[in-house]
């Protein structure tokens, strides 16, 4: 795949979502269809989105996706510091809009100004699973073209999808 776009492992990147059970403690013996049935922990899940290259020189930072416009918890001046971009959604899932604000207001500048850092040239794909919340691939490509998406195959996303591989996991339990 680099050598079919001409990029190195550092400008190819990669995303993915998971649940984040916010109040929920690990417990490995728990089938996760019981808790994603629950009324209580849908409403205390948010959805993030987790992104890097392929090298792990560079890793964007977390998406949040919860289902209150405004924190309970933190004040929005406190929210505007956090590490984390914040999008609300009534059910915290990811939606088109979002990701697609996402990838060009957060990603492409993001990744050209890490590319440029390096001194790479400032084009990057971004590896995603066809999701129906990801829009179509026409809608994620920058206006020069230079950063753009390409779908995982539908049968093998969890056998070789990057984030799949542990780094979603590991992500949870630091």
């Amino acid at each position: 795949l680099a050598q079919w776009y001409n990029l190195s492992l550092e400008q190819i990147y990669n995303a993915d979502e998971t649940d984040l059970f916010w109040r929920m403690l690990p417990n490995p013996t728990q089938d996760m269809n019981e808790v994603r049935s629950s009324v209580r922990a849908y409403r205390e899940r948010m959805t993030v989105l987790c992104c890097s290259n392929s090298t792990g020189t560079h890793k964007l930072p977390l998406v949040v996706i919860g289902r209150g416009k405004r924190s309970r918890t933190f004040t929005s001046q406190e929210l505007k510091t956090m590490p984390v971009q914040y999008y609300s959604q009534q059910t915290a899932w990811m939606e088109s809009d979002i990701f697609k604000n996402w990838f060009h207001n957060h990603f492409i500048p993001a990744a050209r100004t890490h590319l440029r850092s390096s001194g790479l040239p400032e084009n990057a794909l971004l590896l995603i699973d066809r999701n129906p919340s990801h829009p179509e691939d026409h809608h994620l490509r920058s206006e020069d073209t230079l950063f753009f998406v390409q779908y995982f195959p539908a049968k093998v996303k969890t056998l070789i999808q990057p984030m799949e591989q542990g780094m979603i996991y590991d992500m949870k339990l630091h």
